[in-house]
């Protein structure tokens, strides 16, 4: 297997003064100013500015001319993304010959930050032709490029570009773009960073570890990774507000190269200090840029530490098909903190192994923390692949890369689909203990086991129909066969099932689901098999002697039974519940927690001879 990472300082010995001149005239409008102020954070997404090698300044222009900041006033990526996120938009016409002007007499001066011997580059960005001193404009563009400035012109929609051609440098296939619409700026980015960085190295393998360096300019690699990815922000107090907008600039650096646009990543934040609020869902936004505008606002609101709720808010609430998680995709929390928890702190480490048990890669980044213990509890598994700690928020932008590389750990010739179950119709109902000795954090896990189990099943189709009943002391329909018709419909009903408990009734169970639930009015098809799975953690103490009895008259009408039990030390009950042969229809584990490690067996006694769906079962799990 051939694991890939993304280079993101193979540029980093190039020093360069850069200066992007934008255009804020009547004609660009609000929400493209917005889509070209992130375009320009896009380019300098790998520009090596905490080292100092690269300095940026930043200046507007409509009627008149304002200076934003200079190439010495901000010396980290962070803060150069905090000013460019708060310039304003300033309507009126298109004085871009001042704009070039002051951008060479005022801003490329050593006094504001410009450096002997760094080359100089400066960024035109405009939607159209100048007509405030348009005399002037070409010709201040030739006195900035004889003094040594490297022109990049780039023009959005405009028909005409004949003052554009004389505002770029030379040659024009290299210093010369345009695109029709605002939203085509961002596919400039990676042609316009090998001008800029010519002499990227070729991508290296390194024979010892099969380890490819792919060069920034080949930083889509990753595009056809599918993620579903909730931050979970610490906003307590210790934290303090330019911290938090530190944390809030790591997102969104993160995101800078995550596919969102076409789908294949969702992004969903929450933030935490003594109350937990989510600040969007994974079905939110759809765009980078709205995600990156809603990330701008998120409030830093302080207070104590309550990770524990944080991460039970993510698990139950954001991880939801309703909220916009996918069935097969993976889910991914990147938790950052600056402290342990003091509020629930008890339950935090258990509330990260719920989450772990329910299928979700947590990625822990610490910051100034010298009691790692909780940290490394709720990070996943190994450590050395989902832990992570600075020493100030500061360094926050150097976790990026390393973090990046488990992100995109395959790199495949070849994308194949994912295949559900098909072919195979079936009816299957869930006959789940809720009795007292299960409780309601491993009912939980319960539920998510019966989702785990239903991944691939082909429900949206028509194939698979699904029913659930929970049993205490008596009996409750959650939901009939022919009820709910998409997997979407299917899981939200079951996050909605309730913990009910009382005494252990499995003999009702198993006779309301063969006489009420498996019936024709039901939803019950005639010549599809029947399938009954039936999750327990105790022997039945309520009508004991009629369990088995129940359980023989549900197999002889037909019905297979899957008997699942959980810390028993006694099966002869269970046994005589499942189907034959036991070896397919028996199953038990330790604890709840172990429920998730018997998708895959389950899956290929329900998916029987499907090798192509097994096969990409154990594939994805």
């Amino acid at each position: 297997m051939m694991v890939v990472l993304i280079d993101f300082k193979a540029c980093g010995q190039s020093e360069q003064d850069i200066i992007f001149v934008l255009d804020s005239s009547t004609s660009v409008g609000t929400d493209n100013f917005r889509e070209v102020l992130n375009f320009v954070k896009d380019l300098l997404s790998n520009a090596d500015i905490d080292s100092g090698r690269v300095r940026v300044g930043t200046l507007i222009y409509s009627t008149g001319v304002e200076v934003r900041f200079n190439l010495n006033e901000f010396n980290t990526k962070a803060d150069v993304f905090r000013a460019i996120d708060n310039i304003p938009y300033i309507l009126g016409n298109t004085n871009t010959a001042g704009g070039i002007r002051v951008m060479s007499t005022e801003m490329f001066t050593s006094r504001n930050g410009d450096r002997e011997g760094i080359p100089n580059i400066a960024f035109v960005i405009t939607d159209g032709q100048s007509n405030i001193n348009t005399k002037d404009t070409i010709p201040n563009a030739e006195l900035a490029r004889i003094s040594g400035i490297d022109i990049y012109a780039i023009g959005i929609g405009l028909l005409e570009t004949t003052e554009l051609e004389g505002i770029s440098s030379r040659p024009l296939e290299e210093f010369l773009f345009t695109v029709e619409e605002f939203t085509e700026l961002q596919g400039l980015k990676e042609t316009i960073f090998e001008t800029v960085c010519p002499e990227t190295p070729a991508p290296t393998t390194d024979p010892t570890t099969t380890t490819t360096t792919i060069p920034p300019t080949t930083l889509s690699a990753c595009v056809s990774t599918e993620q579903d990815i909730v931050f979970v922000l610490d906003s307590s107090t210790s934290v303090g507000d330019d911290n938090f907008r530190r944390i809030i600039d790591f997102v969104k650096s993160f995101l800078n190269i995550a596919e969102i646009d076409s789908g294949a990543v969702r992004v969903g934040v929450l933030t935490y200090s003594t109350d937990v609020n989510i600040q969007f869902l994974l079905n939110t936004w759809g765009t980078k840029d709205d995600i990156y505008r809603a990330l701008d606002v998120i409030p830093y609101a302080y207070g104590s530490t309550n990770t524990a709720d944080a991460l039970k808010m993510m698990r139950t609430e954001m991880f939801r098909t309703f909220a916009g998680d996918r069935p097969y995709v993976p889910n991914i929390a990147i938790v950052v903190t600056d402290g342990v928890s003091n509020i629930n702190s008890r339950q935090t480490v258990p509330e990260a192994d719920n989450a772990k048990s329910a299928g979700i890669q947590i990625y822990a980044l610490g910051i100034g923390i010298t009691e790692k213990k909780e940290l490394k509890q709720i990070a996943s598994s190994p450590l050395s692949d989902y832990l992570y700690t600075v020493e100030d928020f500061s360094e926050l932008d150097l976790l990026q890369d390393n973090i990046f590389r488990n992100f995109c750990p395959v790199s495949s010739p070849t994308t194949q689909p994912v295949v559900r179950c098909v072919g195979v119709p079936q009816d299957l109902i869930f006959v789940l203990d809720s009795s007292t000795s299960v409780g309601d954090d491993n009912f939980r896990r319960m539920l998510e086991f019966v989702k785990d189990i239903l991944l691939l099943a082909d429900i949206d189709s028509g194939n698979v129909r699904v029913g659930v009943l929970i049993y205490s002391s008596g009996v409750e329909i959650q939901f009939h066969l022919n009820e709910y018709q998409t997997q979407a419909a299917v899981f939200q009903a079951i996050d909605k099932v309730p913990y009910i408990l009382g005494s252990t009734n499995t003999a009702d169970g198993l006779m309301v689901m063969r006489n009420e639930m498996f019936s024709f009015q039901h939803g019950d098809r005639p010549d599809v098999p029947n399938v009954g799975i039936v999750v327990t953690d105790g022997q039945s103490n309520i009508n004991s002697l009629r369990t088995i009895p129940e359980a023989n008259e549900a197999k002889s009408s037909g019905i297979d039974i899957y008997a699942i039990g959980i810390g028993l030390k006694e099966t002869k009950e269970l046994k005589g519940i499942a189907s034959e042969p036991l070896e397919d229809f028996l199953y038990t584990v330790r604890g709840f927690e172990d429920l998730h490690n018997l998708k895959d067996r389950m899956f290929e006694s329900i998916c029987p001879g499907n090798t192509v769906c097994n096969f990409w079962w154990r594939l994805i799990t």
